[in-house]
């Protein structure tokens, strides 16, 4: 440190009693840091904070000990981590926390140089001119659209007979989780009634004879970094693994993740409360809720250096129109569309992304998830997949869009676009229905909105202003309508 800085004020000459009160903004930092200077644990996590994990857990404890010395005016903008370093910066402190001190910056350069290189490796500084050279180099298909939509919709789709077998009872006699829907029938693909097949290796952008519109866009590699795909992979599964399908009449598990509306009886503007069990503690729920956003983050980013910005534009209209807050726990949903979250790169290590645009404000989880052909009304014209992992040798889970014809066979890292109003579904898989431990896996996530959000959304705003009011606090299910992709 500077030999020239001022001195920090001795701690015993700011404890209670006859010695000095720390009344002075400069007073309370410096016996901040004192306390964090007599303190080895905390000189330890100081040290390492330049990891996320680490930080944040430094961070809760300078927060801890300012509170103790701040009123909570004081507290209520303050970034505590910026102004103890800036503080440290010009003031003389103990040779230990100089030590702690070294030892961040340190790792903060190596992070820096760590985290440029891996922005590069996940082309998420692509400019436009690059996204455009990116896409002028998959595939371009033009369909007519068919006259009657194939696969129809209302059916449990199959290719192979080995799937009949496998979901025939449960289908047709199982146990109903919501008797008032109606049972749908098996139909197995006619491959002669579709225009397209895109093969497991094969990116492709489609679009409609007619009008020149985007119907799907399929990117495979979507993820360029195998650790980072690993890393969102593994949330996936932790979190479906913890949290409620919301689907209980659809095989696998099709999990909510970021905001809802809440049940229509009940509706709520509120962080969705899915947890299969209440034993976490509220510091894993955070974490469990941080990491989701994080992959998220990542995914809704990856998306807008890699997709045609007419799908882009089309979800930053929706967003813009009904200003809607971003799928991010930390922040108050009214703050701004920017924020903080993390990328794993293996063997617990993580960059940090900070002050940047995190994803639309909900989403879905999902393991081993099938649906009949359907369609559903979303507030925005496409929906985006992407599927982290698909077990080797696996048949079924394939998706199809029925109104031009269209089977995309599913694969590992794989991003589709499309448009959910119109017939899509995802084929049946080889896997036997009450297997919970199945040779097939395949895991991955959307990002798809309920159709009241927005209305929703307006409601929440008016209330927190005090211009109309809204029962957030009654009883009933938090989740309810979702689209179903």
């Amino acid at each position: 440190m500077d030999s020239t800085a001022s001195e920090i004020i001795p701690l015993t000459s700011l404890s209670r009693g006859k010695r000095k009160r720390a009344s002075s903004e400069s007073d309370i930092t410096s016996l901040v840091i004192q306390e964090v200077a007599h303190d080895a644990k905390l000189a330890a996590l100081l040290s390492k904070a330049a990891h996320p994990y680490f930080r944040a857990l430094f961070e809760t404890a300078l927060i801890g000990i300012w509170k103790k010395h701040c009123s909570q005016k004081e507290l209520s903008s303050r970034d505590y981590f910026s102004d103890f370093m800036k503080f440290c910066s010009c003031h003389k402190v103990t040779s230990g926390l100089t030590k702690a001190l070294d030892s961040f910056h340190a790792g903060r350069k190596t992070q820096r140089l760590g985290k440029r290189k891996l922005i590069e490796q996940l082309r998420l500084d692509l400019s436009d001119s690059g996204r455009i050279a990116f896409l002028s180099n998959i595939k371009k298909v033009t369909l007519t659209c068919l006259p009657s939509p194939y696969p129809p919709k209302g059916y449990w789709i199959y290719t192979e007979d080995a799937a009949h077998d496998c979901w025939e009872d449960w289908i047709l006699y199982g146990h109903q989780a919501d008797g008032r829907i109606p049972r749908r029938h098996l139909l197995q693909i006619d491959f002669s009634s579709l225009q397209l097949v895109i093969s497991e290796t094969e990116s492709c952008i489609i679009r409609d004879a007619k009008d020149s519109s985007i119907v799907a866009v399929i990117i495979r590699n979507f993820c360029n970094h195998d650790e980072v795909l690993s890393w969102a992979n593994s949330v996936v599964c932790d979190v479906v693994q913890k949290k409620k399908s919301i689907r209980l009449e659809d095989p696998g598990v099709l999990a909510q993740i970021g905001y809802s509306a809440g049940s229509r009886l009940a509706p709520k503007f509120d962080w969705v409360k899915n947890l299969q069990s209440t034993a976490l503690s509220s510091e894993e729920v955070d974490e469990l809720d941080f990491s989701s956003s994080s992959v998220f983050a990542l995914f809704w980013n990856l998306c807008k250096v890699l997709l045609p910005q007419e799908i882009i534009d089309d979800f930053n209209e929706f967003l813009k129109a009904n200003n809607l807050c971003r799928m991010d726990k930390e922040a108050n949903p009214t703050s701004s569309a920017l924020g903080r979250y993390v990328v794993g790169v293996g063997e617990g290590s993580y960059y940090e992304f900070n002050k940047v645009e995190m994803a639309p404000p909900a989403g879905v989880f999902g393991w081993n998830y099938s649906r009949a052909t359907h369609s559903e009304s979303q507030p925005h014209a496409f929906a985006l997949s992407w599927t982290t992992n698909r077990s080797s040798q696996s048949i079924g889970g394939d998706f199809f869009i029925s109104s031009h014809g269209i089977q995309i066979k599913s694969a590992t890292n794989t991003l589709v676009a499309w448009r959910p109003k119109g017939i899509h579904g995802t084929s049946l898989q080889v896997r036997q229905p009450d297997d919970p431990n199945p040779d097939f896996e395949q895991t991955g996530m959307s990002i798809v909105t309920s159709s009241r959000l927005p209305s929703v959304w307006k409601k929440y705003k008016n209330t927190i202003s005090g211009i109309s009011q809204l029962d957030f606090e009654s009883h009933g299910e938090e989740i309810d309508d979702l689209p179903d992709i």
